[in-house]
């Protein structure tokens, strides 16, 4: 197929900078509008089971083929399209269906038919969406499917009856796709913007909560938290707004270093290295066997090969081993 030898072209010429020495410089190929990105900030990275990657933007979902981009958008006089041009989040689920999360609604995607099924909040109806800002959709080991809202917090969608069930958690604000995850343990974990880091306890049904403690320096760094990330060996990092934690199970307590930035993204790649995303700071390889931070990324009008700017949004690598930045 086309798309993969594009690819592997790609991953050729990522691996020989990035081979051997960290400090090798890294080589950064861009696409943007200019290529036919619908739109220049680009929030959430996905590569299908076909191999395609879709990108969530602020106007428009778009799927990129290694070669051009198809774009969906809202058409008002199209009811099976797109409901919302900003697009939070996509999640593929484990039947090919995709989820696509908006900020007027939940949308159900069948890439055979290429038509968006809507849910939405109904005021007279206790079995709808809970909010209509939807930011982020996750689906555990057991197949359940999580919905994340900016104002509603947490659903559950039974997807045989469309019913949501809801879950309130800490001020019930989940920023973005990265606020949600399961651990090797099958612990749901949930970070809110402003109201700390939720764990859900599954036997009782109920959200376990922790948040910062200015008398407790073992408590959370702050409770801003839009990135966790469960690495290899199973560490729990969380991105906070005052930089990363790791998070200690047996104490219960969480480990802090020393940049306080603020952490959008978090994720390990095929060699093991974490990767960390920040909010105005660029990008940072974080060191894990020296528990630091190492190589430091940023924007540079003078290096047309470095990022495009210095919020990085999302961080993901294809089944190519590519690394793709969203910023």
């Amino acid at each position: 197929m086309k798309f993969s030898n594009y690819l592997k072209y790609i991953v050729l010429l990522f691996l020989i900078l990035l081979s051997g020495s960290l400090s090798a410089q890294i080589k950064i190929e861009h696409l943007s509008v200019a290529e036919g990105l619908s739109q220049s900030t680009v929030l959430c990275i996905l590569q299908d089971t076909q191999g395609f990657m879709w990108f969530c933007t602020e106007d428009g979902l778009n799927k990129y083929d290694g070669y051009k981009f198809t774009i969906y958008r809202h058409d008002a006089d199209d009811a099976n399209s797109l409901s919302n041009n900003y697009v939070w989040d996509i999640y593929e689920d484990h039947t090919g269906v995709f989820w696509i999360a908006t900020s007027n609604g939940l949308d159900k995607f069948d890439p055979r038919t290429e038509q968006f099924v809507h849910y939405r909040y109904e005021e007279k109806n206790p079995n709808s969406l809970s909010h209509n800002d939807v930011r982020a959709v996750y689906e555990d080991h057991t197949g359940t499917l999580w919905i994340g809202t900016y104002g509603g917090g947490l659903n559950k969608l039974d997807r045989n009856t469309g019913k949501f069930k809801h879950y309130s958690v800490a001020n019930n604000k989940i920023y973005w796709s990265a606020s949600i995850v399961e651990d090797d343990k099958g612990i749901l974990w949930v970070g809110t913007e402003g109201g700390g880091l939720n764990k859900f306890d599954r036997k009782n049904n109920i959200f376990v909560h922790y948040q910062h403690d200015a008398n407790n320096p073992n408590s959370l760094a702050d409770d801003v938290i839009e990135a966790i990330f469960v690495d290899n060996s199973g560490v729990l990092w969380v991105g906070t707004g005052a930089g990363l934690d790791r998070f200690e199970r047996d104490s219960e307590t969480f480990v802090h270093y020393p940049y306080e930035v603020k952490i959008l993204s978090i994720f390990e790649d095929n060699v093991g290295r974490l990767w960390i995303g920040t909010d105005g700071n660029g990008l940072y390889e974080f060191d894990k066997q020296a528990d630091s931070f190492g190589k430091h990324y940023e924007y540079s009008a003078n290096n047309p090969s470095g990022l495009s700017n210095n919020y990085v949004n999302a961080i993901y690598q294809d089944n190519a081993g590519t690394l793709w930045i969203a910023t």
